[in-house]
């Protein structure tokens, strides 16, 4: 499991690495040969946008790399699906009955249509961002920023054993945190509207000349200038001060890097937390206890899935 973890971490990290030379690409392109760049895509090729980069290529191209983002986009979907009928069907619904969540392979027909029904409210629930502007979704900025707390536990737990439930759930909420902020800041629902007010008068004139054997009244008069008002927009949620440097993705990479160090010393604060390594037991009498880590301790739930007790004086036991 390890050496699938890190081979596939490594590959994802490459090819990522390797598409950042895609706006590398346009950007030069745009800068050092403006000439053979047409007008409608100049912008997006100066920006280093991938839509533009493949429009550039010709019809072929934008259309192969169309493709290769709607497969990208079905197997994100196929993952969140899944994750979310496991989630509310063998687990949730065997916390509720059972009192711990179940493996899927004990999964009933109760379980695999609650799991069904929690798929068609997450595709419903998951629509509601567009609402607000298609612009205001970026799937894969916002959920890289809330899963960043994963990396705590996933590493942590491979090497220390033990129950540290505090482990996953101080960074992980952390990171989830720091993402819904992060889309809350550039959401038209959290913009403020100020209205800046001015005024002012200017009075003019105003005089009277004797002409003859009559009276005339000239210059008089009255100007108003400068009243009206002006609405400004604003962010009821203000995050610039996390950005890190310059450009686009300068807010980005700075709420990135303050919520991986935020998330990582949580994480290791967390690990301070049962630092004997004691594992969570099920006792004869039904109660949750903690017997000492080590190689002989007995998982959650072990009474249940028909593995033996640990014999008396194997470890000392306390019910919590």
């Amino acid at each position: 499991m390890v050496k699938a973890f890190i081979t596939g971490g490594t590959l994802a990290i490459l090819f990522i690495f390797l598409f950042s030379f895609v706006g590398v690409f346009g950007a030069m392109t745009a800068i050092l040969r403006p000439e053979t760049v047409p007008c409608e895509i100049y912008a997006g090729m100066l920006a280093g946008q991938p839509p533009a980069v493949a429009r550039y290529f010709g019809t072929a191209v934008f259309s192969l790399v169309n493709l290769i983002f709607l497969v990208s986009s079905c197997t994100v979907l196929d993952s969140t699906f899944a994750s979310t009928s496991k989630l509310f069907g063998p687990e949730l619904c065997g916390a509720i009955t059972r009192g711990r969540p179940l493996p899927p392979q004990l999964a009933t027909k109760k379980h695999t249509w609650v799991g069904r029904v929690a798929m068609v409210l997450m595709a419903l629930v998951g629509t509601l961002p567009l609402i607000a502007g298609p612009s205001a979704l970026d799937a894969t900025t916002i959920s890289g920023t809330m899963v960043v707390g994963l990396g705590p536990p996933v590493f942590a737990l491979m090497f220390i054993k033990g129950y540290r439930p505090l482990v996953f759930h101080l960074p992980f909420w952390t990171g989830v945190a720091f993402g819904i902020v992060m889309q809350l800041s550039s959401s038209p629902c959290c913009k403020d509207m100020m209205n800046m007010t001015g005024g002012g008068e200017n009075m003019t004139g105003g005089g009277e000349k004797m002409t003859g054997g009559g009276e005339s009244m000239t210059g008089g008069g009255e100007n108003m200038t400068g009243g009206g008002d002006q609405v400004v927009e604003g962010n009821m949620i203000n995050v610039t001060g996390f950005k890190i440097g310059g450009g686009t993705y300068a807010l980005l990479l700075g709420v990135n890097v303050t919520s991986t160090i935020c998330c990582w010393a949580l994480g290791g604060l967390a690990l301070l937390d049962n630092r004997t390594g004691r594992d969570l037991v099920t006792l004869d009498d039904g109660q949750d206890g903690v017997v000492d880590g080590g190689d002989e301790a007995v998982a959650v739930g072990s009474k249940d899935a028909g593995a033996p007790l640990p014999p008396a004086g194997a470890g000392a036991v306390s019910a919590v």
